[in-house]
């Protein structure tokens, strides 16, 4: 995590982990469970554009990273309706690009999408109040600050039940793993590291 210049003032921008086993995994059943799913076509789309998108990410390439997400959210939404956990990632890593660029409004606008799709991930969440502080919306920020570490630890309370399939198994993995991710680059020594907080008073 680290400070973004955007126009008027400045930002923390969040740094979305590597792509990590967890999300690795998850691309892969998201492929496998397309063999059996009448949503197969579009989960396949979807498992491939997403590995692209972290490529592009890793590259910094944002241009086309940008173009690559943009078109996740229209292929995958029409798997909206029965795997709204799994699309909701299309927006989290549009909004995500978006931010690298400055493009505040626009990550505002596909934060708010994802949060109506999917209100429990806690990425778009951050997204959003991230992109409410590079805005200068600083009271509104400051309260969606507050709603993200909320949802960041109800993520990591859920259990899965019996009756979740495997594909929600493997994205509530992701999702705790990110959701303990926005924790720590939101927890006040990280804050007070960035300069976000005033430094702690000695005892």
């Amino acid at each position: 995590m680290d400070r973004h210049d955007a126009g008027s003032g400045s930002a923390l921008r969040y740094v979305p982990m590597p792509y990590s086993r967890a999300m690795k995994y998850l691309v892969a059943l998201a492929a496998l469970c397309a063999l059996g799913s009448a949503h197969g076509a579009t989960l396949d789309e979807c498992s491939t554009l997403f590995h692209q998108i972290h490529i592009a990410y890793d590259a910094k390439d944002w241009k086309n990273g940008e173009k690559l997400a943009e078109r996740s959210v229209k292929v995958c939404s029409s798997a909206a309706s029965a795997f709204p956990y799994f699309v909701s990632m299309s927006y989290s890593f549009l909004g995500n690009i978006q931010e690298q660029q400055s493009k505040w409004n626009a990550a505002l606008k596909t934060a708010d999408a994802c949060i109506q799709l999917y209100y429990a991930n806690a990425g778009c969440h951050n997204i959003r109040w991230v992109a409410l502080g590079g805005l200068s919306r600083v009271k509104e920020g400051a309260n969606e600050f507050i709603i993200t570490r909320s949802v960041a630890q109800s993520t990591l309370s859920t259990e899965p039940t019996p009756s979740d399939n495997a594909l929600y198994k493997a994205y509530l993995a992701k999702a705790k793993e990110e959701a303990t991710s926005i924790l720590a680059e939101t927890s006040p020594e990280a804050m007070r590291a960035q300069g976000l907080l005033p430094p702690a008073k000695a005892p």
